[in-house]
């Protein structure tokens, strides 16, 4: 469920490039899902440090309190889609290496807060990395592959006022799953 709800902001991202005409190549998409996973994967070990040293009921009250607090924080943003758009910094409609690079960082903020969160509660790291870097990679690609679906062959959908990334709101679906997941985890 963590991991469903970290891939949120890298569907809402492919949504954004997807309707306005802008591609990631498989290179860039897998460096933008490898930062995230990155990110994802050493804030698990923090968590997981946090949680050796603190009692057990305050690392399940800390655990909780993370996550709840980034999930409330998601209901509240809507940036994926526009965090996509700022990427391309060149205008040429095609993430470079370095782009992707940058874009992974900045949708990587969630990872850090969820991360240290779901560590302490001692989530498996390896296969949370792991499936962190399968859901990304395919968030980002599928939510291309929909936003050029919703869009047809217009690269300015993204920048009409009802467009495909604007009526889809990945950001409070991630919201409701982290909130739902600390509550899970303080059970």
């Amino acid at each position: 469920m963590l991991v469903t709800a970290l891939s949120a902001d890298a569907l809402a991202a492919g949504l954004a490039y997807g309707a306005g005409g802008i591609r990631l190549p498989p290179a860039s998409l897998a460096a933008a899902s490898a930062v995230s996973s990155l990110v994802l994967g050493l804030s698990l070990l923090a968590g997981r440090l946090a949680g050796v040293s603190l009692p057990a009921g305050t690392v399940k009250i800390f655990g909780f309190l993370l996550l709840a607090l980034l999930g409330i924080w998601k209901l509240a943003a809507r940036s994926g889609g526009k965090k996509a758009e700022e990427a391309d910094k060149n205008k040429d409609r095609l993430v470079s290496l370095p782009e992707a690079l940058a874009l992974g960082a900045a949708l990587s903020a969630d990872s850090l807060a969820a991360g240290v969160g779901a560590g302490a509660l001692n989530m498996p790291l390896l296969p949370a990395v792991a499936a962190s870097f399968a859901a990304g990679a395919a968030a980002f690609a599928g939510g291309g592959r929909l936003g050029r679906a919703l869009c047809g062959r217009s690269r300015d959908c993204a920048r009409v006022s009802s467009g495909p990334a604007e009526r889809v709101d990945p950001e409070r679906i991630s919201g409701f799953l982290l909130l739902i997941l600390a509550f899970l985890k303080l059970l």
